[in-house]
């Protein structure tokens, strides 16, 4: 597990009150806007504030996070900094309050590549925060690049 750190009870509230509001994968959403609106933050700093609030039980995936995020951008939502940290607009802290039916679609080939293009998001965001933790996987990164040129990808 990453670095968990304090919470603050405000925190673990807020995710026990959405987790339990009897939402299977309709709270992420808005519970993402209201990390990005307490300040703004990068992907993989949410996934790191994710699994800090729940006391390291769990952290979202960057399949989760990134379309997610990409999806609050495209709504208004949130817009992208130049630091590529997101931060929310008022349409987005509308939307946060608004636990309405938000579903994932069904996987498909679409969506793998969605998820495979958030992968390399949130590798990005790890190359540029620390370069050195990729290093002993760079060889296999670059076998899984070749399997994708071998096929025209």
């Amino acid at each position: 597990m990453g670095n968990v750190d304090f919470c603050q009870e405000e925190d673990i509230n807020m995710y026990r009150r959405f987790k339990s509001a009897g939402m299977k994968k309709g709270w992420l959403k808005p519970l993402t806007l209201w990390l990005i609106e307490k300040s703004p933050k990068n992907g993989m700093e949410i996934m790191d504030e994710f699994e800090r609030m729940s006391m390291g039980w769990w952290r979202p995936s960057p399949g989760s996070i990134y379309p997610l995020l990409e999806e609050a951008v495209r709504e208004g939502f949130t817009v992208k900094r130049k630091d590529g940290k997101y931060k929310i607009t008022e349409k987005g802290r509308e939307e946060m309050h608004n636990l309405g039916a938000l579903f994932r679609t069904p996987r498909t080939i679409e969506g793998m590549i969605g998820e495979v293009e958030s992968y390399a998001l949130y590798f990005q965001d790890l190359y540029n925060k620390d370069r050195a933790s990729l290093k002993p996987y760079r060889k296999r990164m670059e076998g899984i690049s070749r399997k994708f040129k071998a096929f025209g990808a």
